[in-house]
């Protein structure tokens, strides 16, 4: 069906318009072979499955914790992202470590307590914690609730198992269509990089070996010597978007030069360029 990865979420399996209760002795009760077949099916289909959703909220038991963690294992993933709470990351983190599971606290952008939604909710959730946090962030709401998500992605990078892409417009605005909200799309699906040595088959390599999508890797790499900053230390996007057009409209000539455009697994390319 043209879709080679998703990331399956827990409404997928569930049941729904059932009862707290009712939903708990689902989760503990349900037998993990429902999770392989689920696997096995989606496999036949040609889609991998990257990630798993659920909702690990503080109303769950330790049981429930479990399961979820098992449920993970069973569709044969190595992340678990979440729209939890804050103080959930103590908790969760003994379970992560034991599974070997990745955690990746997903965000939103209405500011209430004891959610994710702004930098510092990500460095109290991952502060003293194993390495098995991370964050799962929703560049949408990021943008929406007040932040740069591209200025966030480039100072936590490593730290981040998985992208959600919306647009949105700033000061809680609706969702738009690509390229017409205020989300910097275009900033964090271009990666320039000042590392002369950047490749994009080995980045695909070490995306696969985390269980992440390609659909994550950056398609084009654009070497340059520095990133343009401000002021301030952050990037200056608007001086970086120029810049890669310019080193992008000098590598085609080379490579029409050349006699053939620079495509593939080389640091060179494999993505449609800003325009």
């Amino acid at each position: 069906i043209g879709i080679p990865a998703m990331e399956l979420g827990w409404n997928h399996i569930e049941p729904p318009h059932v009862s707290r209760d009712e939903m708990r002795n689902w989760r503990l009760t349900v037998p993990l072979e429902e999770f392989q077949r689920i696997r096995r099916k989606f496999k036949a289909a040609g889609i991998r499955i990257v990630g798993y959703s659920a909702t690990l909220r503080k109303d769950f038991t330790d049981e429930e914790i479990e399961r979820t963690f098992q449920f993970a294992a069973a569709l044969g993933v190595n992340t678990i992202t979440t729209s939890t709470n804050v103080s959930m990351a103590e908790r969760l983190d003994p379970y992560a470590v034991k599974h070997k599971m990745r955690v990746g606290f997903h965000n939103h952008s209405r500011f209430k307590a004891d959610e994710f939604v702004r930098p510092e909710d990500f460095a109290a959730a991952l502060g003293g914690r194993s390495d098995y946090l991370g964050i799962n962030l929703d560049i949408g709401h990021f943008t929406a609730a007040g932040f740069d998500p591209a200025d966030f992605i480039r100072q936590h990078h490593a730290r981040i198992w998985s992208l959600h892409l919306k647009d949105r417009k700033r000061n809680q605005g609706p969702d738009a269509v690509f390229g017409e909200g205020d989300t910097p799309l275009r900033e964090v699906l271009l990666l320039l990089t000042e590392m002369r040595g950047a490749d994009r088959a080995e980045l695909t390599r070490q995306a696969r070996a985390m269980g992440v999508s390609d659909l994550m890797v950056p398609r084009r790499l654009l070497y340059i010597p520095s990133l343009p900053l401000l002021g301030s230390g952050k990037v200056d996007y608007p001086a970086a978007r120029r810049l890669a057009e310019r080193v992008d409209v000098a590598e085609d000539a080379e490579a029409d030069a050349d006699g053939g455009p620079r495509w593939g697994s080389g640091g060179g390319a494999s993505a449609p360029p800003p325009r």
